[in-house]
């Protein structure tokens, strides 16, 4: 049996932006198919795109046609979101040829011209690029970032100040530029000349982030070009490259391995975080491409050159070079070759040249469409409470709301029970504590881990004076720890796990995650922690999870229940919806808002948690297993959970109290 490990390493592993990461071995295509689906479920949900967001009219309008010896320019724009317009220029050939052509969407990196930006002949250039992209046949788009240019109902520094609450509802920066350029591809695929086959994207350093980002969600994108973005030890600075929940166990290089088998193109330097690409980031994101076999491993490459942070004229020839590889199957070294361009004046280029957007949405009023469409999405999904009249219908309420919320929520807590083989588990005397004999005889320490996790968990295990051959077991959990219910310095038990053992169960007293300051807090990472590291309340759930599944291996457990006490009930119903065999659930609501982002930021703060319900649907999960919520106060919705239960025909298994049970109270209905 492997050793506990000595310490939690959840409080020093720690994830941030300047990390040095390790890209995973995966031996087979299953293995990584695998993996892959559950990345892009973690970004879907990260940026706010699970579940999808309505895709209405785009309402393109055109504000300056411009005609030049054989391109045009469109200054354009159109809505992402109802009111929300995305900004740019439409670079095409001109005349227009007959038949299909391709199609290139060009994000842009943090320069401060943005999509402007011009510094040539041989440095940055956005309109050289799509110029010479609409000289070579194809047509390119080049759109600002929110809070660039022409895009001036937000600032780039949306959601800052609000960022946790914000991500409660999959709401951020980088989730509005992602759905921005899923909608520049609706734009640019609804075009008659588009050809649907050839439709690619390239973008620098944040336009980097963007382009692996958006090949990575949309399989519409048959090709993708990311620049000076592809690192192991950088993975960007931004709001808008980063989103709570997004690398969660992932990083730069993984995620654009999303986009093999597609043909990948990925561009480095010597002068920044990607100077070791061609040893280190490239092969990583190479051998993904060869479990496709050998015709997808040469449809990645890479082209590195000397020269700082940049997408320069060097870096544009390699890509045109590639382009008309993958495009028309040209591979005549001279047809890479930039041609000189011209570049229109700014004020020419820009969609509102005084600054001011058609009416549409301001930042609230955005926000509050996005909760609404949230809101509306999940609603739709509740259980209706129709009991036998649902078996009217060809799927129960109930069932579908489980099968269209339930990956969602399991999503959001990344918490799951492991089986009982997987638990390491080690028990020790009470003197261990080093305070002597314990005031209560029959109490021990329990440290419990998950195989090949590195999490430790610490709990005081109680047993009945008389206890039976088997006797029923009582997972119980305070936002204080041990502490919370437990004397610790004589070692005896309060009010309510005294009245459990009187009544003849074992009761098991734990130290979630951070409740207990015996055993440390991790440090919080200045920049974008939750990006990059699970939320509190997540850890907490699994190792009430990690409890359950230890509990049901030992012989001696008639039945498991959880007891959530304080503001501990909060997330003790989170872990509640992932449990199995769990036989009664006492929840503490606390007087828990539950329609107030307020008290989920201090209590339950997972990105993602209200898109998918919030706790009032965690109630609703738990049908049809037995289920007391009490201290409700009026401020939980028990709706939720009334409509499930009776769904579920279950009405009788289901407890409400306004006011805060008591201990003797919880005790009888727990162990009844």
């Amino acid at each position: 049996m492997p050793a506990l490990p000595s310490v939690d390493l959840r409080l020093l592993d720690i994830r941030h932006i300047e990390r040095a990461y390790a890209f995973p071995g995966f031996r087979t295509k299953a293995e990584w198919l695998k993996r892959a689906a559950d990345v892009r479920r973690q970004l879907r949900l990260a940026l706010g795109l699970w579940p999808e967001p309505p895709r209405g009219p785009l309402n393109p309008v055109v504000t300056k046609h411009t005609e030049r010896d054989c391109y045009s320019i469109e200054n354009v724009y159109f809505e992402s979101h109802p009111g929300f317009f995305v900004t740019g220029n439409l670079y095409r050939p001109h005349p227009l040829p007959s038949g299909k052509i391709p199609a290139l969407l060009v994000p842009h990196g943090h320069w401060k011209e943005g999509r402007l930006v011009n510094r040539a002949p041989d440095d940055d250039s956005m309109p050289g690029l799509c110029i010479n992209i609409a000289l070579r046949g194809g047509m390119a788009f080049a759109y600002d970032m929110v809070g660039y240019n022409d895009s001036c109902q937000l600032s780039h520094q949306f959601g800052k100040d609000d960022m946790e609450k914000l991500a409660l509802w999959g709401i951020s920066l980088l989730g509005l530029q992602a759905f921005n350029s899923m909608r520049v591809a609706d734009y640019l695929l609804a075009l008659p000349e588009t050809d649907p086959q050839r439709l690619a994207v390239t973008g620098a350093s944040g336009g980097g982030t963007q382009t692996f980002l958006l090949a990575a969600l949309d399989e519409r994108l048959k090709a993708s070009a990311p620049v000076v973005m592809v690192s192991s030890v950088m993975q960007g600075g931004c709001l808008c490259e980063n989103a709570p929940g997004l690398r969660i166990d992932t990083n730069n290089m993984e995620i654009p391995a999303l986009a093999a088998p597609r043909p990948q193109f990925i561009i480095s330097c010597t002068g920044d975080w990607t100077s070791n690409t061609p040893q280190v980031e490239f092969p990583a994101v190479r051998r993904i491409y060869a479990l496709y076999g050998k015709p997808a491993a040469a449809r990645i490459e890479n082209y590195h050159q000397h020269a700082a942070h940049n997408y320069n004229r060097k870096s544009r020839e390699a890509l045109y070079g590639w382009l008309g590889r993958i495009w028309f199957g040209i591979k005549d070294p001279a047809y890479a070759t930039e041609r000189d361009f011209t570049v229109e004046s700014l004020d020419s280029l820009r969609v509102f040249p005084d600054r001011k957007p058609p009416a549409g949405k301001d930042e609230a009023s955005l926000i509050q469409y996005l909760k609404d469409r949230a809101l509306a999405w999940i609603d739709e999904r509740r259980p209706t409470g129709a009991g036998d009249a649902a078996e009217k219908t060809s799927r129960p309420a109930l069932a579908r709301f489980k099968k269209d919320a339930g990956p969602l929520l399991a999503q959001v807590l990344h918490a799951e029970q492991p089986l009982p083989k997987d638990v390491l588990a080690r028990e020790e005397a009470w003197a261990s504590l080093g305070v002597g004999k314990p005031a209560y005889p029959k109490v021990s320490r329990l440290w419990l881990s998950r195989k090949n996790e590195g999490d430790l968990l610490h709990g005081v295990l109680a047993w009945p004076e008389t206890p039976a051959k088997k006797v029923p077991l009582v997972i119980a959990v305070h936002n204080k720890g041990t502490w919370g219910l437990l004397d610790m310095t004589r070692g005896a038990p309060e009010a309510l796990v005294a009245a459990l053992l009187q009544r003849g169960a074992a009761v098991l007293v734990l130290d979630t995650h951070e409740a207990n300051a015996l055993f440390g807090k991790r440090a919080r990472v200045k920049n974008h922690d939750l990006a990059y590291n699970l939320a509190s309340v997540c850890h907490r759930a699994q190792d009430i999870l990690t409890a359950v599944g230890w509990a049901k291996g030992q012989k001696k457990f008639s039945s498991v229940s959880l007891a959530g006490q304080m503001y501990a009930g909060g997330f003790t119903l989170l872990a509640r919806t992932q449990a199995q065999g769990v036989r009664k659930t006492a929840i503490d609501a606390n007087g828990f808002k539950t329609a107030d982002d307020d008290a989920y930021f201090w209590d339950a703060c997972a990105p993602g948690l209200r898109l998918a319900g919030g706790l009032p649907a965690a109630a609703a999960f738990c049908a049809p297993g037995e289920l007391y919520l009490h201290d409700t106060r009026d401020l939980f919705d028990t709706s939720w959970a009334l409509e499930s239960y009776r769904d579920a025909k279950a009405a009788a298994k289901l407890k409400f109290a306004r006011e805060k049970a008591g201990d003797a109270d919880l005790a009888q209905w727990l162990l009844s």
